[in-house]
């Protein structure tokens, strides 16, 4: 229980936070970091462990200390954590957080949005001199997005026990700078990495609060989304090799091309998707020709391919199509076709029901319309799903467009989002 000379009840708390809280806040707390990384695009540009980066990680230690008063601290994969103590002896935190670093030419909501919620519900906590039975935790994770090495989720995956030191070791980004080394950089610890891991009990519930990336709220009216699960993702390089030759000596029946195979192979993975008759996806995002010039038949070409799919079976499904397709086009094209293991392998998940009844009830109490929704975008969430209970909130994002200059939502969103998070957190914190 909250004690009660501080305890002004959830209504008086909902009741304050309706005065307290307000989108001019948030424009405020937005405008610093939202300039870090700015570039001519109108976007922004923070990629992981890059000086923007670094830049607006350092404004965000500055904030947890000298505006909320918390302990801060950077853990051996370079997350920061801002705790705010609680009153029980040895309980576990409730934790929420996101992540700062952006790809390229992104915008200023992805991520940042759950972390500064999560410091303007401290503020809130302070400003009320309530004392919570559990230590609460603002968390910035580590690179989030996918960096120049081609690795995502670092933080999450690191501290979760889904990523280790060692497959990190070989790593470099593109300007060949060791990824352990710019961990090191930003304030991580790589000796201490393998130590470094939550165990299951470690943190007593995460919630993540993020822009939901695609238009599902905002088509609905709905005010908020409460996330049920989170899809599977798997990424796979196929490389084709053919022939090069002379563009214009070589007869159309003689040629191995190469290319003409993998542009098949693009349109497979495309009916691949579409033949699983739900919202599943399928992306070739990546292409490499060689020797890539206007009048030389391609003589390699190398795919990278990404699934995502929210249902059983579903990336198999589809993962399976593609290979089948690859085997013939060897004999269509007379090409050879290798297809790596996965880069990237994520299996769909749902979120705690503990965590989702929690939001349910906030929202509730907060007044606020909800839906659920699957994501069909990774996240931290997702990793710390494996150590603790967790869930995530969703707030609208404008025609739903992310990792865009466009990129928008609403301050009164991240106001709504703030106060269904923090009665979230108190309802979490009565628990026996």
């Amino acid at each position: 229980m909250i004690p009660e000379k501080s305890d002004p009840g959830l209504e008086q708390v909902r009741q304050f936070m309706q005065t307290a809280l307000n989108e001019k806040a948030f424009e405020q707390l937005l405008e610093e970091p939202g300039s870090i990384g700015l570039d001519k695009t109108g976007g922004i540009t923070r990629l992981a462990f890059g000086e923007e980066d670094l830049k607006a990680r350092n404004s965000a230690i500055t904030h947890m200390k000298n505006i909320l008063g918390l302990e801060v601290w950077i853990d051996a994969w370079g997350n920061i954590i801002g705790r705010r103590p609680g009153s029980g002896d040895n309980l576990s935190p409730l934790m929420t957080g996101s992540h700062l670093d952006t790809v390229k030419h992104g915008g200023k909501f992805d991520g940042a949005a759950g972390v500064f919620c999560g410091m303007e519900m401290i503020r809130i906590l302070n400003l009320l001199d309530i004392q919570t039975r559990h230590p609460i935790e603002v968390v910035v994770f580590a690179a989030e997005e996918a960096n120049q090495s081609g690795i995502s989720t670092i933080g999450s995956r690191g501290v979760t026990g889904r990523l280790t030191r060692q497959a990190l070791e070989t790593c470099c980004d593109d300007q060949g700078i060791p990824i352990l080394q710019a961990i090191e950089k930003a304030g991580g610890n790589p000796s201490l990495m393998d130590q470094s891991v939550y165990r299951p009990g470690a943190v007593n519930a995460f919630i993540e609060i993020h822009n939901e990336q695609m238009p599902r709220l905002e088509d609905t009216g709905n005010q908020l989304g409460i996330v049920t699960g989170v899809t599977g993702i798997r990424r796979r390089r196929f490389t084709l090799e053919g022939t090069a030759g002379h563009g214009g000596t070589i007869p159309m029946n003689h040629r191995h091309d190469a290319l003409v195979a993998a542009a098949d192979m693009i349109g497979t993975v495309r009916r691949a998707a579409l033949a699983n008759e739900d919202d599943s996806v399928a992306t070739v995002g990546h292409i490499s020709v060689s020797p890539n010039s206007v009048n030389v038949v391609p003589g390699r070409v190398v795919l990278e391919m990404e699934i995502r799919s929210y249902e059983p079976g579903g990336i198999d499904r589809i993962d399976e199509a593609v290979q089948q397709a690859a085997r013939e086009f060897e004999t269509t094209y007379g090409v050879s076709v290798h297809r790596s293991s996965p880069s990237y392998d994520n299996a769909p998940r749902q979120f705690s029901h503990r965590i989702r009844g929690a939001l349910t009830q906030a929202s509730e109490l907060c007044g606020l319309r909800t839906m659920d929704l699957v994501s069909m975008a990774g996240h931290d969430a997702y990793h710390m799903s494996y150590v603790t209970d967790s869930g995530m909130l969703f707030i609208p994002s404008r025609n739903g467009k992310s990792h865009c200059p466009e990129e928008f939502s609403d301050p009164v969103s991240l106001v709504h989002a703030t106060r269904v998070l923090l009665t979230a957190l108190l309802l979490l914190d009565k628990e026996e």
